[in-house]
């Protein structure tokens, strides 16, 4: 074959595979598959793109948070002769996000001369870009993306009497079949179920509904106190009456023992009565106020209602309108100390939802700022004592996922939070050689457990110079030497990983990765429990300087 031919085989290869690439690129925008979309476009060429394609990569771009890349392009897109007006609010959010505020000025004034309505809505921007610059940071230890974060959808809940909620998404192939975790991307249909993991154990459980309800897709649940009664909010995106495919609140009956929710009835106020959505249901731990988010019908906005217990019964809901806008509020959980966090794109914020807190005994409220808020949606924001901060969820750009689950460790702890007293004398010789033992799988370096550690500990080894926790690494015997030292120094850092999230400083952690070296069980011809034993790592806590004994 001549040169010249297999230089022009070789570039109608090039073409017919970028023409398929972005030929699969527009299929997923279509599916509004936007993250995936992204992929394809990138793959495919920007460069060879023509002006529709690449409005449709700038707003995939836009909405994943991807904000760098929208603003690459915004003058290319800016000279074209005609394109939708949304492009101009979006250029103005992204050049905000990266800190551009005279060219996200210029873009929300001329977005604001070209719609009829909504104007006080680009102002809210606005003054965000007159006041941004003087907002301070959360000060904080860690912040960090939760290491058991999936490929898509992973919600924060709450901790409950019964352990730790929280919502993962599932996916559903054309069949209707739960598809397992390699093949979510190929899922037809995503559903949101809750999970569970109390404080004596390892993994979480999914809290499972009546058969009739497999297919429901469940965005909130929440315990009434001194009760085996229990408010969530679900939607039915499968089912044959369309009413069914928004949500709306119902009650049931929780039994612990198996984590299951039974007698599932429509709540009085469920929304069915007046075509309404409702979602995120939430109880203080009192037990005598339930808030919810609510969107009429037709309605373009959702507010934020609230049900107060008098006796037995729930009265009747009415709006929040401390926090209400006339925009977005979203998302409402109670907070241990029985104020309220809510999600609101109507008030001066870094971009789309941002968390807020409000209390009901001052009526103040309060915006949290960076790093807890961002350019992109961040909501379900839940203080808790025993992680010394919070978990919130975002849909921030880089993340895991869809939606990730972060967790705050804050570097000061008011009391309302948590008394941990004389943490360095009372409670040092409680951990001092205590020890956890975490299991892998064959040839894994993820844990199967999870870390569990209490919050003093955090403290102690914060304030105590003279402890540190030590990282004991082991693998089985199967494999090289070599490959199975690296295996068990991987295991120590995904480890270590856990830990950090938790606000364990990285300089308080030692590695040691034994790989085959030192085996915990000794045997010849080993089966595979004692295979099992050997591969682990096992967590404890060592005081690094004889000076410091107690």
């Amino acid at each position: 074959m001549s040169k010249t031919r297999l230089i022009l085989l070789f570039l109608s290869f090039g073409f017919s595979v970028t023409s398929q690439t972005m030929e699969k690129a527009i299929t997923y925008f279509d599916r509004y598959e936007y993250s995936m979309a992204y992929i394809s476009f990138k793959e495919a060429g920007v460069n060879q793109m023509d002006s529709d394609e690449l409005l449709k990569y700038i707003y995939s771009c836009y909405v994943i948070g991807d904000f760098e890349e929208v603003c690459r392009h915004a003058e290319k897109v800016a000279s074209q002769e005609e394109f939708d007006s949304f492009f101009l609010w979006a250029f103005g959010q992204s050049f905000l996000a990266t800190g551009q505020k005279q060219k996200a000025k210029e873009n929300y004034l001329h977005y604001k001369e070209l719609i009829e309505i909504d104007h006080d809505f680009v102002d809210l921007r606005l003054q965000t870009l007159a006041e941004i610059n003087l907002w301070d940071m959360e000060t904080f230890i860690t912040n960090t993306n939760v290491f058991s974060n999936s490929t898509k959808g992973d919600v924060s809940g709450f901790r409950s009497a019964y352990g730790t909620i929280k919502y993962i998404e599932i996916g559903l192939d054309s069949a209707k079949s739960i598809l397992p975790k390699a093949q979510i991307e190929n899922a037809e249909l995503l559903l949101l179920k809750p999970r569970i993991m109390s404080r004596e154990s390892t993994k979480s459980m999914q809290i499972t509904l009546p058969d009739s309800l497999i297919l429901a897709s469940v965005n909130s649940i929440s315990f009434v106190p001194d009760s085996d009664n229990v408010f969530l909010s679900y939607s039915e995106p499968a089912h044959n009456n369309e009413s069914n495919y928004a949500p709306h609140i119902y009650v049931g009956k929780f039994d612990a023992t198996v984590n299951r929710i039974s007698d599932i009835q429509k709540w009085e106020f469920s929304g069915l009565e007046d075509s309404s959505s409702c979602a995120h249901v939430s109880i203080n731990s009192l037990g005598t106020r339930m808030v919810f988010s609510k969107k009429k019908r037709q309605s373009q906005h959702a507010d934020i209602y609230i049900s107060e217990k008098t006796g037995n019964s729930w009265g009747e809901p009415r709006p929040l309108n401390v926090v209400n806008t006339k925009w977005n509020e979203v998302f409402p959980i109670f907070q241990q100390d029985g104020s309220l966090c809510f999600s609101s794109n109507g008030r001066k914020g870094y971009g789309k939802l941002d968390v807020y807190t409000y209390s009901f005994e001052s009526d103040q409220i309060k915006h949290l700022k960076a790093p807890i808020n961002g350019p992109m949606d961040d909501f379900n924001y839940y203080e808790d004592s025993l992680l010394l901060g919070a978990e919130y969820t975002s849909n921030r750009f880089n993340g895991v996922g869809d939606d990730d689950i972060y967790r705050i460790i804050y570097d000061s702890v008011s009391t309302e939070l948590i008394v941990v007293e004389n943490v360095n004398v009372e409670k040092r010789s409680e951990f001092v050689n205590i020890s956890q033992t975490l299991h892998f799988h064959f040839d894994e370096d993820e844990p199967i457990e999870t870390v569990i550690i209490d919050t003093a500990l955090v403290l102690l080894l914060k304030n105590d110079s003279g402890l540190k926790i030590h990282l004991d690494c082991h693998a089985d015997e199967r494999g090289s030497d070599l490959y199975n030292q690296e295996l068990s120094e991987s295991r120590g850092k995904n480890v270590r990983k856990q830990l950090m999230s938790l606000g364990i400083q990285e300089d308080k952690i030692e590695i040691n990765a034994l790989g085959e070296s030192s085996p915990v069980i000794h045997c010849d011809d080993c089966d595979k429990k004692e295979h099992a034993g050997n591969r682990v790592v096992i967590f404890s806590i060592q005081k690094t300087d004889p000076k410091d004994a107690l």
